[in-house]
């Protein structure tokens, strides 16, 4: 073997050791990844500044659900879906920014899903067809708020 090969193999090698790329990565806002804030559901657990960047997995009603959500000063300023195999007439309406709005609430007590109207700020209104997929969802982002106000009291 050529060692201009023997190298190469070396340098793709240690390429692949030490430059694992996290998928997640992307959603970090370049925030310090803190693991001990991961779980099961959570997968990925980033803080910088006063915000919380959480990107879960979570069951809706056709199988995996991932979605990200940014809570700061006690509200959530941002939530998207990263990826769902949810029907595109009912549940793909997760990917709308209406929906995305509607999970901007704050995080002061645990949110519920409702059906048709909001009597509180912590209710969401349940995409009409699709109450499993969003109740999922509430389920995920209540996880989020746990570990978010578990992290203040801590620090």
């Amino acid at each position: 073997m050529k060692p201009i090969h023997f190298f190469a193999i070396l340098v793709i090698i240690a390429m692949i050791v030490f430059c694992q790329i996290d998928e997640y990565d992307i959603y970090s806002h370049d925030g310090l990844r803190i693991k001990s804030y991961e779980s099961e559901n959570i997968v990925r657990t980033y803080v910088k500044d006063q915000s919380m960047i959480q990107v879960v997995h979570t069951d809706a009603y056709h199988e995996d659900l991932v979605f990200y959500v940014v809570i700061s000063k006690g509200e959530i300023t941002d939530f998207k879906v990263i990826e769902h195999r949810e029907t595109e007439d009912y549940g793909g309406y997760i990917e709308t920014d209406w929906f995305e709005k509607r999970m901007q609430v704050s995080v002061s007590k645990p949110l519920t899903v409702v059906k048709l109207s909001k009597t509180s700020e912590n209710e969401i209104v349940a995409i009409t067809g699709a109450t499993i997929t969003t109740q999922g969802i509430v389920y995920g982002v209540n996880d989020c708020i746990e570990n978010y106000w578990r992290y203040l009291d801590e620090f």
